[in-house]
């Protein structure tokens, strides 16, 4: 399995990577489709340039850049395959924990991302029986978003962020994050 280095979504600390576990896109069969079912033990974990993985393309234009490989052991699949309410094909992957990976009902249960914050809405999400998309990707005004929460209740687009202590450290921050909100 392979991801690159360079990606927006990529894992801040792979080192510490245990599992991956494969999301199936759209482009799937209906018995797999939008699903997680299968996972696999990270074993090893190297980086190396795309153009090692894929020596036939050298023309590229990503063969000079990192990847993460990851050399997995056997395939197994999960106790309860972990569904996604709605298609997504934003997956790239979902930092989680170990925890999480095996007792997740739906795709945004797995989420983690070290914000109690948003764990804690998530929860009041579920109780309330609001279907609310976590880390859902948007690009508008040129740049890639990632919202802490999509809601999409009766076809309008409601955008929620859970914005910690860290959005008021400085004016700077503040400033960035008032022209983030503005856009979108």
């Amino acid at each position: 399995y392979h991801l690159p280095v360079s990606v927006n979504s990529a894992p801040e600390k792979p080192e510490l990577i245990k599992y991956i576990a494969f999301y199936f896109p759209k482009s799937f069969d209906s018995t797999r489709r939008c699903k997680v079912i299968y996972y696999a033990d990270v074993l090893k974990l190297e980086i190396k340039k795309r153009i090692e993985l894929f020596p036939d393309e050298p023309e590229n234009n990503n063969a000079g850049k990192d990847y993460l490989q990851f050399y997995l052991g056997e395939i197994k699949e999960l106790p309860k395959t972990i569904v996604s309410k709605i298609e997504r094909s934003d997956i790239v992957h979902i930092p989680t924990n170990t925890e999480k990976l095996f007792s997740a009902q739906e795709i945004n249960d797995l989420w983690w991302e070290n914000s109690p914050l948003e764990d804690i809405m998530h929860s009041e999400f579920k109780r309330r029986g609001i279907d609310a998309e976590r880390q859902w990707h948007v690009f508008t005004g040129g740049q890639h978003y990632f919202l802490d929460f999509a809601l999409f209740p009766g076809g309008q687009k409601i955008d929620i962020e859970c914005d910690g202590g860290q959005h008021f450290a400085t004016q700077e921050v503040i400033t960035a994050d008032k022209k983030r909100d503005a856009l979108l």
